[in-house]
């Protein structure tokens, strides 16, 4: 297969798969609201959420893998996609925090009232922490999704290329 050819799969596929699983990932988060943001543990949703957009992540690489012949395909499809769902991802929790500001401050009061923490939170603060949090959400979008694109990679190079 020609370079630039893929190239374009690459990004097509990694950009197709993105949205797909972004919008996946943007319906739970909407769905969860406050509580999903502020949870230590991801509930039930997020477990299966997480499942599919995992699964969506190594499928999306056997598949450019197998199509390209070249694990390194597969990563960075799966590096692409995991930008495109980080962005739907913070789109929804942005949206979620803006629109309930109040219930997510007096959250995270509570938490600190229960570690005796003797600190006061205001909405801007809650706020700050979110987006600070989101910021650090890249790289663990970016690197989830390149690992297990690399991961179905692995197992798209090894498929039998059928002669035409």
């Amino acid at each position: 297969m020609e370079q630039t050819a893929r190239g374009r799969l690459v990004l097509q596929q990694g950009l197709l798969f993105g949205a797909i699983l972004g919008v996946v990932d943007l319906a739970r988060t909407l769905v969860e609201g406050p509580t999903g943001l502020t949870a230590a543990v991801p509930g039930a949703l997020g477990i299966v959420t997480f499942l599919v957009v995992a699964a969506g992540f190594v499928y999306l690489g056997f598949r450019v893998a197998a199509r390209a012949g070249k694990a390194s395909q597969g990563a960075l499809a799966g590096l692409i996609a995991g930008l495109v769902v980080w962005a739907c991802y913070v789109a929804g929790a942005l949206l979620v925090a803006f629109s309930n500001q109040e219930t997510l401050r007096r959250q995270f009061q509570t938490a600190a009232d229960q570690a005796h923490l003797g600190t006061q939170y205001t909405t801007g603060t809650v706020l700050a922490a979110i987006i600070v949090a989101l910021a650090f959400a890249v790289f663990l979008g970016a690197g989830v999704g390149a690992g297990l694109g690399a991961l179905g990679g692995l197992f798209g190079t090894r498929r039998p290329v059928r002669a035409v």
